[in-house]
């Protein structure tokens, strides 16, 4: 198997499960890393070409951005036969109708990415699946709750606003690189686009201070009243680039980004509560 985005939270747990497995993994990076007995790597851009000749395999595994997978996909054709499972976002619905500029541009890449790839899989005969993840946690930092752990490190605790009770299903990396490892031997999921949430739906709010149990024990989530909260993000919506995005991401924290969960069921794969670490 070659695998895209083996440094990441879920490349990270497929090199574990096929360690244990004693499956042999070809591995990409863009820069240069140490072979073991079952990994080879491979030093090579997505995006673009030259580096190192890859193997071929039997199955592509991309756990790393997938308008990288697809470039590649394009530029470099497969054999006929050749598997791609691929992760993808349930930000390609989410943040389609975003006011922030950026997380629509996002959502037009998720999803215009999503359907090229599934088009040439059909043209090649490289049968194509998609996952598309809630937000992805475990294995180390994520872009989301991490960064809340830091301003509570830094202040104290993390103030949210009251309202700030929207459901969340966080996913855990493990379980993506199941379902990823599930999906290359299923001849029946080519062209399948499936929806992966966590187990366990909760608020925001106690995702947050879940969370902030385990990192900063003690510490806790200070809730501040929506008028002052709009307050604040109204002045940050006024600024450009990641001020805005944050104020985006504000203003989404009471709505409810719950998915249906029957798609694990088609994989025989059980994903867990939010456990986090």
């Amino acid at each position: 198997m070659l695998l895209f985005g083996a440094t990441g939270p879920v490349g990270r747990a497929l090199r574990a499960s096929a360690a244990l497995a004693g499956l042999k993994l070809a591995l990409v990076s863009r820069r240069r890393h140490v072979d073991s007995d079952i990994e080879r790597w491979f030093r090579h851009d997505l995006y673009h070409e030259g580096g190192e000749a890859l193997p071929a395999v039997r199955v592509v595994l991309s756990a790393g951005p997938l308008d990288g997978i697809t470039r590649w996909s394009e530029r470099e054709p497969q054999p006929a036969g050749t598997r791609i499972v691929a992760l993808s976002s349930t930000s390609a619905l989410v943040k389609q109708a975003s006011p922030d500029p950026r997380e629509r541009d996002l959502a037009r890449t998720l999803l215009d990415c999503e359907q090229r790839l599934l088009a040439l899989g059909e043209v090649r005969s490289c049968p194509v699946t998609l996952l598309r993840p809630t937000l992805i946690y475990g294995n180390g930092p994520d872009r989301s709750l991490s960064r809340l752990v830091g301003v509570c490190r830094r202040i104290g605790g993390v103030p949210l606003p009251a309202s700030a009770l929207g459901i969340r299903q966080p996913v855990h990396a493990d379980d993506l690189a199941a379902a990823m490892l599930a999906c290359a031997d299923r001849a029946d999921l080519a062209g399948a686009v499936l929806t992966l949430p966590g187990a366990e739906r909760l608020s925001y709010r106690d995702m947050v201070q879940r969370q902030l149990d385990v990192s900063t024990p003690g510490r806790r989530v200070w809730p501040i009243s929506d008028g002052l909260f709009r307050v604040a993000v109204g002045a940050l919506s006024l600024a450009a680039g990641p001020a805005r995005t944050l104020a985006t991401q504000v203003g989404r924290m009471s709505q409810d980004l719950a998915f249906d969960d029957s798609d694990w069921q088609k994989l025989g794969v059980s994903p867990r509560r939010f456990e986090p670490e």
